[in-house]
Parts: structure tokens; sequence; C-alpha cells
């Protein structure tokens, strides 16, 4: 009855159903007793009385671990209970991981074996290589030599020479010590130095040392031989020294700047050239004004008909009694016939359309040569330029200094001054015959004797004598 009484009293002061189940509803406060909120709300009840259902102990320990830990930190991401947590990279990316292909590994193991087999093979296969090029190179060379010999030609036998001897050299790398190899390499040797023609002279004397018997300033830049004297041009002196071949006296001067011969003054001498017919030497100075000095009598004016008229006189020479002017200027040579008191004459042009830029030197005999800095000897044939190759030479010229031609044999003498020896040539150009000599360190100009069988050679400031090859 009691409890009946409670509850009518109690409906009586609750609100209506709505209300108590919004307020059922709503959450309760984590910090109030669960037993005191059921007191109040049955008018007071003691806890002795009546008491709520307690929750299971598994549901109160978690609802103590929610309200007591942490807030969940940044970035890391908890999965379950039983998941440990994560950490996202801050920077960089994730390695991936490659799996090797099967098909990858069969195909290195495939290289591999193809690896071995071929070192397996190589050897036997490099050395049958070696001995085939070894053959070709021996059957070609012994061809090369083979043909050397069979022709006239001296250029192209010494191509072909040279050919075999590179050849030669191959195969000497492939097979050392070669029986074959080493018989072929001295016939091919014995005949490139046939074809060399060097001539070494044996016994080369000294005729007159300028720089030891000539005061003042000197610097003998040609020499030319002419009766028993030879005549030097000294671009220093400024003047013409002569010296007795046999040595029977000393150098002395026979024509320089100031000096008279006649009534006329001499300038700068630049050119000299012996006169055979006149037993005289013709002189030319910087002014163009010419002079005939006769040994034992002195200097006079030569008459050398309009020279002012010329673009340039660059070289002079004499042949067969006349004398012939290099005109680099004009791209010509003229030819002065002798006449009354020199040369006297109307002069001839005996070139057409030269190009003589480079010329510095000329010689006269059939036909005219001319010394080309750049293209070594220039033979001129009637007004127009022919062939003169210097074929089988051994190398071409460098830095040629003199030219002259031999009246008796027709010859060419060439002094090559870069090479540091003489080479002589057929009046068409075939390569004859080379001498060399360790005093040759400084050709400037050579004369040759023909008759006797010497040659005079300015070598520096020195003249020199030796055996001229027939």
């Amino acid at each position: 009855a009691a409890l009946a009484e409670a509850a009518s009293s109690a409906g009586d002061a609750a609100p209506d159903a709505t209300t108590e189940t919004q307020a059922l509803a709503a959450p309760r406060p984590t910090g109030a007793p669960t037993a005191a909120r059921a007191s109040a709300s049955l008018g007071g009840a003691a806890p002795a009385d009546w008491a709520p259902a307690q929750a299971p102990i598994l549901s109160q320990v978690e609802e103590i671990k929610q309200s007591a830990s942490p807030p969940p930190t940044a970035g890391v991401r908890v999965r379950g209970n039983a998941a440990g947590p994560r950490y996202r990279r801050s920077t960089g990316s994730v390695m991936p991981q490659f799996q090797v292909p099967r098909l990858a590994i069969f195909a290195a193991l495939a290289i591999a074996l193809v690896g071995l087999l071929l070192y397996w093979q190589l050897p036997s296969s490099v050395a049958e290589n070696r001995e085939e090029r070894f053959a070709e190179l021996l059957a070609s060379a012994r061809e090369s030599n083979a043909r050397a010999q069979a022709t006239s030609d001296p250029g192209l036998r010494r191509q072909l020479l040279t050919d075999a001897r590179a050849k030669l050299a191959d195969a000497e790398n492939i097979r050392e010590d070669d029986p074959a190899v080493a018989s072929l390499q001295a016939d091919v040797s014995a005949a490139l130095a046939v074809l060399d023609a060097v001539f070494e002279v044996p016994d080369l004397a000294t005729v007159v040392e300028l720089a030891q018997t000539v005061s003042g300033d000197l610097s003998a830049l040609n020499a030319v031989v002419g009766g028993d004297d030879a005549y030097f041009l000294d671009a220093e002196g400024h003047r013409v020294l002569r010296a007795p071949l046999d040595g029977s006296g000393p150098p002395e001067e026979v024509l320089g700047e100031g000096d008279l011969a006649g009534f006329a003054t001499v300038g700068v001498p630049a050119h000299i050239a012996w006169l055979p017919e006149t037993d005289s030497l013709a002189i030319i100075d910087d002014q163009r004004n010419a002079f005939a000095y006769f040994p034992g009598r002195g200097s006079l004016p030569l008459v050398v008909r309009d020279v002012q008229g010329l673009g340039s006189v660059s070289s002079i020479t004499s042949s067969a009694g006349n004398l012939y002017v290099l005109d680099v200027e004009g791209d010509q040579v003229w030819r002065y016939l002798p006449g009354q008191g020199g040369f006297d004459s109307e002069r001839t042009a005996l070139l057409d359309g030269a190009d003589l830029a480079d010329a510095t030197e000329i010689a006269v005999g059939q036909d005219v040569y001319v010394l080309d800095q750049a293209a070594g000897v220039r033979r001129f044939v009637g007004k127009a330029e022919a062939p003169f190759p210097l074929a089988g030479i051994d190398r071409p010229l460098l830095s040629p200094v003199s030219i002259s031609v031999l009246p008796g044999s027709n010859r060419i003498v060439v002094a090559d001054r870069g090479n540091k020896r003489i080479v002589v040539a057929t009046a068409d150009g075939v390569f004859l015959r080379q001498i060399v000599s360790p005093q040759f360190t400084d050709l400037r100009a050579v004369s040759v004797d023909e008759g006797n069988g010497l040659m005079y050679v300015l070598n520096g400031d020195t003249l020199l004598r030796g055996t001229f090859p027939p």
C-alpha cells in the first residue's frame, strides 16, 4: 500500500510521458553517481531501500579508459583494438619493392653462357684471323715489290716500294723475326737506297772562312765561281768580295757602296753573275746601275739597255753570252743579247702569262728555270711552263736558295737549304741524286766546275770545296 501511494504521488508530480522520455534520452553527466539520481527520482528514498542494476565490469573499464585517455595525435590512425600506430612520412617517398621476373633471370643466364662460349672460342678465332692477315700483308708486299722492280718510272717505283715497306712493317707486328718478312724487307730497303741516290761527299776542304779574314759587318748571301776566283755578295758589308780558289791570298773587296767605277758611283751591290765570254763579273746595284769587274783591271760601267724600265730586278744570270734578268714585279724573264759596251740591245720577253710572285732565282740552259719558294723548280719551254716533277725523290725541296745549269751535261743543280742537301736532276726534272754532308748546316749557294769534277759550296760565311759526282 505504501508503494502504491508513493507511485501515485510521483505520477501526479511527474511531467507527461513525452517529457519524461526526452529526459531519459538526454546524456547524463559523467561525474554524477547513478544511485543518487535514482534516489532523487524516487522521492528521496534511501539507497538502502533501492539500488539500480550495476553495469558489467568490462563496460565500466572501457568507459573509464575512454574518459581518461588523451585525444588522438594528428597523423596517427588506429585501426581496431589490436592495431599499432602507423606514422605518415613527412618527406620522401616509399621505396618501391621490385620483384625480378623469371624471364630476366633466364636471359642473364643465357648471356653468361654465350659469353663463356665466346671466351672459349675467341683465342683460336683471333689467332686464325691474325694468320690470315699476315699472309695477306706478305703477299701484297711481294706484289708491290715486284711491280716496283718492273717499272721504269722512278716516281711510281718509290710509291710501290713505300707501300711494300709499310705492309711489311704491319706483318712484322703480327709475327716478329719471320724470315720471309726479313728477307723481303732487305730487298725493299736496298731498292729504296738505290732510288734515294744519296752521295755523301767524302772530302770537303775549306777554301776560305770569310768571318776570320774579313773585317766589318759580313753576310755572304751568294757566291759564284769564275776563272781562278770565287766572288761573294756581302749583303751586310754592301760590297763584293773576291777570294782565290787556291788560297794564295786573303779575300779582298772589288766593289762596294760609294766606290767609283769609271765616272759612276756605285750603290749597294744587289746581284752578281759571271760572264765567261768576257771573263768578267756583272754587278747590278740597288739603283739598277750595272758594272763589270775585270780581275786585275778594275770595274767599269756596264750598259744594260733600259734596265730602269723593268718592273724589278730580282736575279740575274748569263748563258751563251746573253744576260738574263728575273723581273718578279713584271712576271717575266728578260733576255739581253750582247752589244756594244755590254748589253745595249732590245730585251726579249721569254715567258707568257706566268705568275712569278714567289720566284727568287733563275738559271738558263736549253730551257728557262725559275726557283720558286712555293713551287720549287719551275721549267719553261718556248714561253710555256712544262713539268719538272723531280720524280723519285724521297722528300720535296724545302727552302731552295740557288739553282744553276751545267752547260756540259745540261743537268740542274739546286741547293736545298731546308733539307741540307744538294739535289741534281735531269733537264726535264728526273731526280738523279742528292749530295749530303754533315758540314751542310747553312747552305746558301753552290757552283760547279763540271770539267774538273769539283763543286764549291757556300755554307754560312765559309766556302767549301768537294768532289762533284759524275
